[in-house]
């Protein structure tokens, strides 16, 4: 929740174009939208200082299967890059997992407004 607050207020000054110098820098992690430019997956690059960089394809119509049976749904490509230096590959992992079950389950995240 607090993440999101701030986010809002980060928002608010980027649209009007207030953002300071300190509020672009001491980042861990990047979030990339490049399924906006159409691209359904790509390998994101860690920017230097961060440890983590969080890549957001766009979203396609895929054949995938349920209950036995083949058929079309939304699937969304995501992917991470991490630097090992910082954080272990395990931690990356449940990191990633955490964000699936949150995109594919959004109830889960107002459990943290509680």
């Amino acid at each position: 929740a607090a993440l999101a607050r701030e986010i809002g207020v980060l928002a608010e000054e980027a649209r009007a174009r207030r953002l300071g110098r300190e509020q672009l820098t001491g980042g861990t992690l990047t979030v990339n939208n490049y399924g906006a430019l159409g691209s359904p997956l790509s390998t994101p690059i860690i920017p230097p200082g961060q440890a983590a960089n969080v890549g957001i394809g766009r979203i396609q119509e895929r054949a995938v299967v349920r209950d036995g049976e083949i058929v079309a749904r939304p699937v969304l490509g995501l992917s991470c890059s991490g630097d090992h230096r910082s954080l272990d590959g395990a931690d990356l992992a449940a990191y990633v997992n955490d964000v699936c079950a949150a995109i594919e389950n959004p109830v889960l995240l107002l459990s943290e407004l509680a």
